[in-house]
């Protein structure tokens, strides 16, 4: 018997990385990095300074004024009111969609480094 792992076996297919959601507290912080440094939309904090929740409001508007929809949960801010029952995360994770301009409803579920990207996208063309 080998101790070698198949790891062709544990690869996602493109379509279910679609359907992943973006970890919990270290993504929360990195996020407000990530904001802070690309437009200032909120200040810059470390995962102890988002453990409870407490800036969660203030990072998902901040992803709400580059064009994604953010439901963070590093704290219990607020839960995703959308279908996401297909994604199997242990306790919180964080949700991010691009939103539609001119409904603010979600267009589809997105990975947090596609929702960096469109930040930077969106920062660029509506600048």
């Amino acid at each position: 018997m080998s101790d070698e792992k198949n790891f062709d076996e544990e690869l996602m297919s493109d379509d279910e990385l679609d359907n992943v959601a973006g970890g919990g507290v270290y993504d929360t912080a990195m996020d407000s990095h990530f904001l802070h440094i690309l437009n200032g939309s909120c200040n810059s904090y470390s995962t102890g300074q988002v453990l409870n929740g407490y800036h969660d409001a203030e990072i998902a508007a901040a992803w709400k004024s580059v064009g994604i929809l953010a439901f963070i949960n590093s704290g219990g801010y607020e839960r995703c009111p959308y279908d996401v029952s297909y994604v199997s995360v242990p306790g919180s994770a964080n949700f991010y969609a691009i939103m539609d301009e001119e409904t603010g409803a979600p267009v589809r579920f997105v990975h947090q480094f596609e929702a960096m990207q469109y930040a930077v996208n969106y920062v660029k063309t509506h600048s």
